[in-house]
């Protein structure tokens, strides 16, 4: 039984290396089509950070940011980013914000925030790490 452990736990890593990727793979797809839509329509304009939004009922202090910001009709409007952060931005700093003025539907996506690309880089690193491990495990799993 003692020649399955590492077969198993090579499987498991790499597993988790696997969703890892996958998950950093479509964050930074999402992030893509963002910049594509940016360039061909909608404007960029700057709001101020109104605070972060947490989950109630989780203890993880990760959250949201959440800026206003003013469209070209002078309503105030909302926008969130797409992903929580334990590194929010201080409350009434400035952050760009891209919308659409012409599509109401549009979501409003924060712009150049180094905390939206964070997650995806960690995810991306820790998933060729634990990728490398498994392989590793797996073969001296396989050889031994």
């Amino acid at each position: 039984m003692e020649t399955w452990a590492p077969i198993i736990l090579g499987g498991v890593f790499l597993i988790a290396a696997a969703v890892m990727l996958t998950v950093a793979s479509r964050q930074r797809a999402r992030r893509r089509e963002e910049t594509q839509q940016r360039q061909t329509r909608g404007e960029v304009v700057t709001g101020t950070v109104a605070g972060s939004i947490r989950n109630r009922r989780s203890e993880s202090n990760a959250s949201f940011t959440s800026v206003s910001f003013r469209d070209r009709d002078g309503q105030e409007r909302k926008a969130r980013s797409s992903v929580k952060t334990i590194f929010p931005p201080r409350k009434g700093s400035p952050m760009q914000v891209w919308y659409d003025p012409a599509d109401d539907t549009a979501t409003p996506v924060l712009v150049g925030d180094w905390r939206d690309g964070l997650t995806s880089g960690v995810l991306l690193g820790v998933g060729i790490l634990f990728g490398l491990v498994g392989l590793g495990v797996l073969i001296g799993g396989l050889a031994g």
